[in-house]
C-alpha cells in the first residue's frame, strides 16, 4: 500500500501522513500500554508537527504564482 501511495500521491502529503504515524503510535501506546506521557515526548511531537506545517507553508508559497499589483 505504501508503494501505491507513493506512486499516486504527492511527496508532501505522503510525508505528512507518514509523520502522523508517530503521533498515532504515541497515542496508542498511552491508551493500550499505559506508557508515561513525558515532556520530551510531547516536545518531539510538537516539533514533528511544526516541521510538517512549515514545510507545507513553504512549499505552497513557492508553487503559488506571483500576482503583483503592477501586472496587467
Amino acid at each position: 500500500m505504501m508503494t501505491r501511495a507513493q506512486a499516486m500521491g504527492t511527496a508532501l502529503s505522503n510525508a505528512a501522513l507518514q509523520h502522523l504515524g508517530i503521533v498515532f503510535a504515541f497515542v496508542m501506546g498511552v491508551w493500550l500500554f499505559n506508557d508515561p506521557v513525558t515532556a520530551m515526548a510531547l516536545a518531539g511531537m510538537a516539533l514533528i508537527i511544526a516541521a510538517g506545517l512549515a514545510a507545507t507553508l513553504l512549499r505552497s508559497r513557492t508553487l503559488r504564482p506571483d500576482h503583483s499589483p503592477n501586472d496587467t
